[in-house]
């Protein structure tokens, strides 16, 4: 009798507070677990940096069944999604500024991996600091289903100072490219490489100071820092640096995965007699004066 009523309570417990029981998972909650851990620090920063997180759910078939969006500094960073059983593609922006237009339509695509959003008018707005990704979760609700789901946040967003020391130059440009970027591009909601006003510090040092959208190894042969400048005795400006950023961000050995890091420091240091610099990234000497770039 005691084993009777030991075994009824327990399953008591289950049904009140577990949620789902066996086969039938009508109406179950799943849980949601967020974290930002992909950093230079490995430590979840989740709290510290994320505001906003967007979640996309999307149906089997592609089509958008949700869209919630939560603080996690208020809301916390395990939520409950309450779904029926079926199966789900689930996609998380945090800090996702939103469009000037509203009328925007989402779709999953499910041979491509990626949402798509359509719109004939779809602008966002200038600003990308702490823009976040999270990959893409496809799960069934059904029996085996542990109703639990880990989402791991990726800074998609990047910063980069290309710091000018010496060289005594006028007329100077600096820009960063992309070529064949688009929207539909490794997950990237809109493409964006923007330039702020050169900044010119007490030592007589130009600071330029670029904004980008998430930096990935295979773009190497799409990816471009270019300097330009023109020297006092010249009468033309000349292209003075033109070599691949992420190769060049890569050849600092600490750098292992673009992902982890958020922030560069690409300088360019001039020496008197000398046309090429030499380059350091995030402090490492990269390129010691070669002859070409």
């Amino acid at each position: 009798m005691r084993r009777t009523t030991q075994f009824v309570l327990t399953m008591l417990f289950t049904l009140l507070f577990g949620g789902c029981v066996w086969e039938d998972m009508t109406n179950c909650d799943v849980y949601l677990h967020i974290k930002y851990d992909y950093n230079k620090d490995g430590i979840n920063q989740i709290l510290e940096e994320v505001d906003q997180l967007d979640l996309f759910i999307f149906l089997e078939d592609g089509r958008l069944y949700k869209r919630l969006s939560l603080q996690p500094k208020t809301d916390g960073t395990s939520v409950k999604l309450p779904l029926e059983g079926g199966t789900y593609h689930l996609m998380a922006w945090g800090n996702l500024p939103p469009p000037t237009h509203q009328e925007v339509s989402y779709h999953y695509d499910a041979h491509l991996g990626k949402l798509v959003y359509q719109s004939e008018d779809l602008v966002f707005q200038d600003s990308i600091a702490g823009l976040f990704w999270g990959e893409t979760k496809s799960f069934t609700i059904d029996g085996d289903n542990r109703n639990s789901i880990e989402l791991s946040l990726i800074k998609n967003t990047k910063h980069i100072d290309v710091v000018i020391i010496g060289g005594a130059f006028t007329n100077t440009h600096c820009e960063l490219f992309a070529e064949n970027r688009n929207h539909d591009n490794e997950n990237t909601p809109f493409d964006l490489l923007n330039s702020q006003p050169k900044i010119e510090t007490e030592s007589g040092n130009l600071i330029y100071r670029f904004n980008t959208h998430r930096l990935l190894a295979s773009d190497a042969a799409k990816s471009g820092l270019r300097f330009y400048g023109k020297k006092s005795h010249q009468s033309d400006i000349e292209s003075i640096v033109n070599t691949s950023l992420i190769d060049l961000l890569l050849a600092n050995p600490y750098i292992d995965d673009l992902d982890r890091f958020d922030h560069y420091t690409i300088k360019l240091e001039f020496t008197d007699g000398f046309l090429s610099p030499r380059i350091y990234v995030n402090d490492w000497l990269v390129i010691d004066m070669p002859e070409d770039l």
